[in-house]
């Protein structure tokens, strides 16, 4: 038995991989990246409704779980197929940023609404990781990654200050911080120095047509 996960892409070299055309990748990573900021940006009043009417109803924190187990499982899929990490070494190595991840956001916050914070900008920072990658592929995508989607958590909050039914909180921008710097983390673990599989390489090669 190799060790190796059975359903990971084919451990393919990178430099060996069809690649897209890169200013097509990077527009597609951008886009994945802003789009989902500017949901988030855009929907910040509804986002309060209706964790009001989950709450009224006791749902909130089975959908903070649901949101966790979703992004989670797009990660891991992106991971082992997208950017063929194999073996069970990186996991492991992951395991403890993972389980600081996990602990914060179950202690930090008491509120399962706060909570989601960290699903959101723990997904936001992969995808700038990602995004940032294309072009970065030195180990400064990492920090890089940390500030571009810190950025999109100070917005968020400079934003809800300005809102009707919303605030500005200073422990919520701590909060989205603390979620994008531990998602960076796991990420810098996984891949290392390797930081062209933050791209998913894999799933862009799969694009590209023959």
């Amino acid at each position: 038995m190799s060790g190796e996960l059975p359903w990971a892409a084919p451990a393919t070299p990178l430099d060996l991989a069809p690649e897209p055309p890169r200013s097509r990748e990077r527009a597609s990573a951008w886009f994945a990246f802003l789009g989902s900021v500017a949901i988030v940006l855009t929907t910040l009043d509804l986002a309060y409704e209706v964790s009001l009417y989950l709450r009224a109803r006791g749902l909130m924190m089975n959908t903070v779980i649901l949101a966790a187990i979703v992004v989670g499982s797009a990660f891991f899929y992106a991971v082992t197929v997208g950017a063929g990490v194999r073996g069970l070494t990186p996991f492991l190595r992951a395991s403890l940023p993972l389980a600081v991840f996990l602990y914060a956001m179950f202690t930090m916050r008491k509120s399962p609404a706060e909570r989601f914070h960290f699903v959101e900008y723990g997904g936001l920072a992969l995808l700038a990781l990602r995004a940032i990658a294309v072009d970065v592929r030195s180990v400064v995508a990492y920090p890089l990654a940390i500030v571009v989607a810190g950025a999109a958590g100070w917005l968020d909050e400079w934003l809800q200050g300005r809102s009707a039914v919303r605030y500005f909180d200073e422990v919520d921008l701590f909060v989205n911080l603390v979620a994008v710097v531990l998602a960076v983390i796991i990420a810098a673990t996984l891949f290392c120095r390797d930081v062209g599989r933050a791209r998913f390489p894999h799933l862009a090669a799969r694009r590209v047509p023959d």
